[in-house]
């Protein structure tokens, strides 16, 4: 049944021209907002690296439904996911993008709360840190040195390629 609410507005309120909230009368439209979904997660399988499956917990409530959003690309992709479900599968995606996920409950009015900011790493390490580089007196020999990525992607961090090419031509002189 719809909520129904009386708005009361004095006659000398009408008169001066006054601005003021309505007061509502109305002991129903003081409805609770619903809470945001909780223990979150968004994972991927590593026999299935372009899907991954966000979760949560089941909200308690009038929930009408939940809103599950993907960010990427600068893009919000927002899918609507039935109340008595707490989970969606996310196919066909990058294993290369790094994905933020949020989910929020959503009431029959469309009012509800959203959860924290989940975030889904790309499968591929990060760049390396504090990198370094100097020249021998001679200028013969290079020395590097720099810090595995703070990312170190999806399983164990096994090696890092350096290639070495010069800048004033293109032309690669080390690919080890």
């Amino acid at each position: 049944m719809p909520t129904r609410t009386r708005r009361i507005l004095t006659a000398a309120t009408v008169a001066l021209g006054l601005l003021v909230a309505p007061i509502i009368n109305d002991a129903a439209s003081a409805a609770v907002v619903l809470p945001a979904p909780t223990k979150v997660a968004a994972t991927r399988a590593v026999a299935s690296p372009n899907d991954f499956t966000v979760s949560w917990a089941q909200v308690n409530g009038a929930v009408d439904h939940y809103n599950v959003s993907v960010l990427y690309g600068g893009t919000d992709h927002v899918t609507t996911v039935p109340a008595g479900q707490t989970s969606l599968q996310v196919s066909g995606v990058d294993a290369t993008t790094v994905y933020k996920v949020t989910v929020s409950t959503r009431d029959g009015a469309g009012v509800g709360s959203t959860s924290g900011v989940v975030t889904l790493n790309s499968l591929i390490p990060g760049a390396p840190r504090s990198t370094t580089g100097a020249r021998n007196a001679a200028g013969t020999a290079v020395t590097l040195a720099w810090t595995a990525p703070a990312w170190i992607g999806h399983g164990a961090f096994s090696h890092s390629r350096v290639v070495l090419v010069l800048l004033i031509d293109g032309v690669t002189v080390a690919d080890l």
